[in-house]
């Protein structure tokens, strides 16, 4: 469905071609922590007041457009035999039917091999770019040697790598145009992120490259998508700690991206939380507790035991060695 106005920006997520080798590890839609790394990349977008998200979709064979209720536009475009430029193209043109060469909307492109990108990260990336005042800024992994230009806001100048990885932020007009451009002239099927920017230059786009503070991983394998994986699971306990959840062993419980956990709750070793689960205000889960799918009351007591897919009344004790199933 298309827009009547110009958003002023728009996330344009790059799905990855399945790899012949391991393609379990790179699929865009299995699940890593609890969400699929599409996932992953569209939350962060949304995290950073980004309310238009493309996803270029090689998996997929037909168009579908999400309305989320949060407000947030989602839609999905199947690369199919167009290329990678023309789906980009025809996605915009959806989202955004009134864009001209001229319009200042930026578009975000992210791969969703490399979700350890987040809300608060993009936004300074989107910072850094408008200060910048550069046609196009693409931020990469800080690990070059090559650095040549001063900090800002933790990221640094650097020559352009020779893969498509990293955030690209440039005008949404130009990145269809470019994208096919790149595609054609070296016949391949994702432009590295060097050609991307020799094609803006050639266009006469100024471009800015940066290295972050922290790496952006692409997965490409079963290890890439084992070290990942431990970054955002170690990301999710963070944030609850924060929030006010003790957890006395981070190291020895696994908690999904969507579960929810109430304040004053206490998440022992061996507990596992996954799913879409609920977890109320001042719970005693564990040790040894797993959690799916399930909403837990204020106050309930779950030791060696498993909840699935049921509720349990708050202040409730599940007997240990039990399983509690809708």
């Amino acid at each position: 469905m298309g827009l009547v106005r110009t958003p002023s920006v728009v996330a344009i997520v790059l799905s990855p071609a399945m790899s012949p080798k391991e393609p379990a590890a790179v699929d865009p839609h299995a699940p890593i922590a609890g969400r699929s790394l599409v996932d992953w990349v569209t939350a962060a977008a949304t995290r950073a007041s980004i309310r238009h998200v493309l996803v270029v979709d090689w998996s997929s064979d037909r168009d579908h457009t999400f309305d989320r209720d949060d407000g947030v536009v989602v839609r999905r475009i199947p690369v199919g035999a167009v290329g990678i430029g023309d789906a980009v193209s025809r996605g915009m043109e959806a989202i955004a039917p009134s864009l001209t060469i001229d319009d200042d909307a930026l578009a975000v492109v992210l791969v969703a091999d490399a979700p350890q990108v987040d809300g608060p990260l993009l936004r300074a990336m989107l910072r850094t770019h408008r200060s910048d005042s550069a046609a196009a800024s693409l931020f990469v992994d800080p690990h070059r040697d090559d650095a040549d230009g001063a900090a800002v806001e933790g990221m640094r100048t650097v020559h352009e790598p020779e893969t498509l990885d990293g955030v690209l932020i440039l005008r949404a007009a130009v990145l269809g145009p470019t994208l096919r451009r790149a595609t054609s002239r070296h016949r391949v099927v994702e432009p590295s992120s060097a050609d991307v920017v020799a094609e803006l230059r050639d266009l006469g786009h100024p471009v800015t490259v940066r290295a972050l503070e922290q790496p952006l991983t692409r997965i490409t394998n079963h290890r890439d998508r084992v070290d990942v994986e431990s970054q955002l699971r170690q990301r999710i306990v963070e944030r609850w700690l924060d929030r006010g959840v003790a957890i006395p062993d981070p190291r020895q419980v696994t908690i999904d991206a969507d579960v929810e956990i109430g304040p004053g709750t206490i998440v022992h070793p061996g507990t596992v939380i996954v799913g879409q689960s609920v977890i109320g205000e001042g719970a005693i889960l564990g040790p040894n507790a797993e959690i799916r799918d399930a909403t837990i009351g204020t106050g309930a007591h779950i030791a060696h035991a498993v909840v699935d897919g049921a509720d349990v009344d708050p202040h409730e004790v599940v007997q240990p060695f039990t399983v509690v199933r809708r």
